[in-house]
């Protein structure tokens, strides 16, 4: 157990992202033929705030990996405690702008992928997957409700304050959380840090309200079929 928990780097955990692709295919479709299971929400929704606790406490014991890259601002993480705190408040657009985000952050994430340098099994490794894997699925259950639409001055608001949170958090610290700072290492080019904050919020901003236009046209096509 305490293997499981050490703080001592040592190594890539060559993650077999074959075999996690598959299980967030799978995790994706069991969201989906759930998705109106309100009680599946809610353990998604408490399960992944629990590990985001685990995972702070545990970066409490290395304090200098702690500042750099242990507290709750990546955007998945932000992404986790933000649709819960939606959810309990009754804050469906909070939800909305989040789950969207999630989808967003899990496509990245696994897209170019950036887990801790410890070899696997490690809590970082299981935490980095299932982390993901229950924020695509709570996401997808909380964006099939169709509860709100998405305004852009709503997205763009949120989008920039929380960027700019990030972000000044990194000036202070030396961080690079959200990569706003520099570009993971599996995209080794050179950007400034300005640059990247600029587009990193267009693009945000640009996908939030491209897939929930795309999500409501559909739902509403899907209304009409019905009605026809």
């Amino acid at each position: 157990m305490q293997h499981f928990f050490r703080h001592t780097l040592d190594g890539d955990p060559h993650l077999n992202m074959k075999l996690i692709y598959a299980g967030l295919v799978i995790a994706i479709i069991i969201a989906y033929r759930f998705r109106k299971n309100d009680k599946l929400l809610k353990v998604l929704l408490a399960t992944n705030v629990l590990l985001q606790i685990i995972l702070f406490i545990w970066y409490l014991g290395y304090k200098e990996l702690f500042i750099m890259e242990g507290l709750p601002l990546y955007h998945c993480r932000i992404a986790v405690l933000m649709m819960a705190v939606g959810y309990v408040a009754k804050k469906p657009v909070i939800s909305r702008y989040f789950a969207w985000l999630g989808i967003i952050g899990t496509i990245i994430a696994f897209g170019v992928p950036d887990p801790s340098d410890y070899l696997w099994p490690h809590l970082t490794n299981i935490t980095f997957i299932c982390t993901h894997y229950l924020i695509a699925m709570s996401s997808l259950i909380i964006i099939s409700r169709n509860e709100v639409k998405l305004n852009f001055r709503d997205v763009v608001l949120i989008t920039f304050i929380m960027n700019l949170v990030i972000m000044i958090a990194n000036t202070i610290l030396g961080s690079n959380y959200s990569y706003l700072m520099k570009l993971p290492p599996a995209l080794p080019i050179e950007v400034n840090k300005y640059i990247i904050f600029t587009i990193m919020t267009i693009l945000l901003i640009i996908g939030e309200m491209l897939l929930d236009k795309i999500s409501v046209a559909k739902t509403n096509k899907g209304v009409s079929d019905l009605s026809a």
